[in-house]
């Protein structure tokens, strides 16, 4: 049988033997002074040049590994923004109009099962229909409706 307090006492013997001791420090370290000045409240004025210093820096360092081909993709898309929003106007504040989402899924779904179970699976569809209700879409959402509860 081991004795496993005899092995133990054995192998902090050899770590005590190998082990050299380390010289006396003090074991709580004296503070050390901070050698940066602690910014006052006039300070704030002074990092905000150096702040846009760097990102005028790194924006010239990254734009300087653009290819003209790069360049004039980005000039594309900025005119393409511009000129949807010149068309378009600028988006109002607040909610977007309209359906909710979650609700035009749930009204998609609803006529999509009423109109599975009007037009079998396989049967192709009736060109005259299928002009009317694309006209609809076009339109506005009761006029699409309308189409869709004629067809049914």
């Amino acid at each position: 049988m081991v004795d496993y307090l005899k092995l133990v006492a054995e192998i902090e013997a050899r770590l005590a033997a190998k082990s050299t001791t380390p010289p006396a420090e003090d074991p709580i370290p004296a503070p050390v002074e901070p050698t940066a000045p602690v910014p006052d409240e006039g300070a704030a004025d002074t990092i905000g040049p150096d702040l846009d210093a760097w990102r005028k820096d790194y924006i010239a360092k990254e734009q300087s590994t653009w290819t003209p081909e790069h360049r004039q993709a980005l000039a594309d898309e900025i005119a393409a923004i511009e000129a949807y929003r010149r068309a378009h106007g600028p988006r109002p504040s607040g909610p977007p109009a309209g359906i909710d989402r979650a609700e035009v899924f749930l009204l998609i779904s609803a006529v999509m099962e009423r109109l599975g179970k009007l037009w079998p699976s396989g049967l192709p569809t009736d060109p005259q229909w299928q002009d009317r209700i694309n006209e609809a879409a076009k339109g506005d959402r009761d006029t699409f409706l309308t189409a869709i509860r004629e067809w049914e």
